[in-house]
């Protein structure tokens, strides 16, 4: 319900009654008379009418404190689900730092497991000694690989004797044999694996044919004919293979 204007209260008769002048005085009395029987239900109308603006007013207010209670509320809940996000932000920032630092340490952690040398040395087997870096994570024992980047067939592979960076020795055990003899002034040192034993050499030996080699047991049939019927058994299981699909 809407405010609804005050209705108009009519104005009261001029002049007023006075006892004074009793040529006029029964005549005014009685219009004040009459206007005060009208006013007093325009004072009525009047009250009720403020009452019901007051009513108004007052489902107004209960109105506008709710939506204020419901505003706050929302803002209490977008503070909230701001601070949520500031939360979830700064622990995916730190996901995030904790990811490059494991990143940087990895990246750390593998440029230790390769070196280079410029040392010259023969491709060969036997106790050699590099100049390398220091700092690297080369331990006794540990199988090293060696390699010219310039030429890969000129390799040699073995396990480290020593290593106090800048120098490093290892016992070489196996080499390229294609580049066994040569001098190579340029090597990148990793870490490899230990090389598998070799397999055992098949038992199966030649033998000399005494008559031709034939398909069928007769060999007497051409080699022709085992061809066609062999091929004719190919398709005839086809064609079976596909009756079976469509069945």
């Amino acid at each position: 319900m809407a405010v609804v204007n005050p209705p108009e209260i009519t104005p009261a008769p001029t002049p007023a009654p006075q006892r004074g002048e009793r040529a006029t005085f029964k005549e005014r009395v009685d219009a004040f008379i009459t206007w005060l029987t009208l006013a007093v239900m325009q004072f009525a109308a009047l009250a009720q009418n403020v009452y019901a603006n007051a009513q108004e007013a007052a489902a107004k207010a209960g109105d506008a404190l709710g939506y204020s209670n419901a505003a706050q509320q929302f803002r209490d809940n977008a503070q909230a689900a701001r601070d949520a996000a500031q939360g979830y932000r700064d622990t995916a920032m730190q996901h995030r730092d904790d990811a490059r630092a494991a990143r940087d340490a990895a990246q750390v952690y593998a440029a230790a497991l390769t070196a280079t040398s410029t040392t010259s040395l023969t491709v060969a087997t036997g106790s050699k000694a590099f100049t390398t870096q220091a700092g690297k994570q080369f331990s006794l024992q540990q199988v090293l690989y060696f390699v010219n980047p310039g030429n890969a067939a000129q390799w040699m592979a073995g396990t480290v004797t020593t290593y106090t960076g800048p120098d490093l020795v290892a016992n070489i055990t196996d080499v390229s044999t294609s580049a066994a003899g040569q001098t190579v002034a340029n090597w990148v040192i990793s870490v490899s694996g230990i090389k598998g034993a070799k397999g055992d050499t098949g038992g199966i030996t030649g033998g000399t044919m005494t008559g031709p080699l034939t398909l069928m047991a007769d060999p007497a049939a051409p080699l022709q004919a085992a061809t066609k019927q062999y091929v004719d058994n190919s398709l005839n299981t086809a064609k079976l293979h596909a009756a079976l699909l469509t069945f």
